[in-house]
């Protein structure tokens, strides 16, 4: 058996029982942690080097931790998170590229968002989600 065979077999014993660390969460710590440490090679702050060392140093520690339930649950609820985020900007961007063509508005009873096209001079607008009518001009 070669050196690296058992280097190999020696890592996979040693993290047997532990959380391996290869979920979003963890790959978003050591994104952001690259991330800071280029954008501190121009800035050279300490609180940048700070920054990206405790969030090395918590990646680390999920991925040697054996508390694999706690880390799990701390992975589905950044994740519930990241894809708020992630449908707020994908709403957002597209509210940008058809702000010439759409009216964009909320519903007075139930805030849910609802949209026109523009031009159609004023309508009455039936809110899809509480049945709500009102009038609303584009």
């Amino acid at each position: 058996m070669s050196f690296f065979d058992k280097l190999k077999y020696g890592l996979q014993r040693a993290m047997q029982g532990r959380y391996g660390g290869a979920d979003k969460l963890n790959r978003v710590l050591v994104y952001g942690c690259l991330i800071v440490v280029i954008l501190n090679m121009f800035l050279h702050s300490t609180i940048l080097s700070l920054v990206s060392t405790a969030a090395l140093v918590w990646a680390f520690f999920r991925m040697f931790s054996r508390n694999y339930t706690a880390r799990a649950a701390e992975n589905a609820a950044f994740e519930r998170l990241w894809n708020k985020a992630a449908v707020s900007v994908r709403q957002f961007v597209t509210r940008m590229k058809n702000i010439r063509t759409t009216k964009y508005f909320h519903c007075p009873k139930c805030k849910s968002l609802l949209k026109m096209p523009r031009g159609v001079g004023e309508k009455t607008v039936i809110c899809g989600k509480c049945g709500e009518k009102f009038k609303q001009k584009a």
